[in-house]
């Protein structure tokens, strides 16, 4: 098989690798009508991050998507305490003479986060990958990201909504 061809079998395998393909990106955690922003609270994302449920309810499962189809998560939630069950993939990267991909291999075990979530804030999952001996660790937390990002979830839902029109 010639150099070509190695890089693209590369390509297909990394991309069959990653997994998160199929889950959706935005997931309403409460029933009933959609609610201002004022009455909920938003989780938010960091690349590589898997939620497989929230309060232990599996149909809320969302992904973020990462290199060059990234695409964060948001949850909304109603104000209260909150547990979301979280993985997180390990990066790496396939480098090739004809491109070079970065991939995730699949989520190991779930992370318990908790959150006490307030109206009209906007938390992100963060995740933090720490070089140890033999391997590596990840730092996971929920960080409070209203006065960064307000701004971008209004505009992301502003253009969510001229795109159903």
């Amino acid at each position: 098989m010639n150099r070509f061809w190695n890089g693209v079998v590369s390509v297909c395998a990394a991309v069959a690798i990653s997994g998160c393909a199929s889950v959706g990106s935005q997931i309403r955690a409460y029933e009933g009508p959609a609610r201002l922003l004022e009455e909920i609270a938003i989780i938010r994302c960091a690349p590589y991050v898997t939620v497989n449920s929230v309060d232990g309810n599996p149909a809320y499962r969302v992904a973020a998507r990462a290199g060059s189809a990234y695409q964060d998560c948001e949850i909304e939630l109603l104000p209260g305490q909150h547990r979301l069950d979280a993985c997180f993939h390990a990066a790496d990267t396939i480098a090739t003479q004809y491109v070079t991909l970065t991939y995730a291999e699949g989520c190991g075990a779930d992370t318990q986060l908790t959150l006490n979530a307030e109206a009209g804030r906007i938390y992100r999952i963060k995740l933090q990958r720490i070089a140890v001996k033999g391997g590596s660790q990840s730092k996971v937390w929920i960080e409070d990201v209203t006065r960064d990002e307000k701004t971008i979830v209004i505009e992301d839902r502003r253009k969510r909504a001229e795109e159903k029109k």
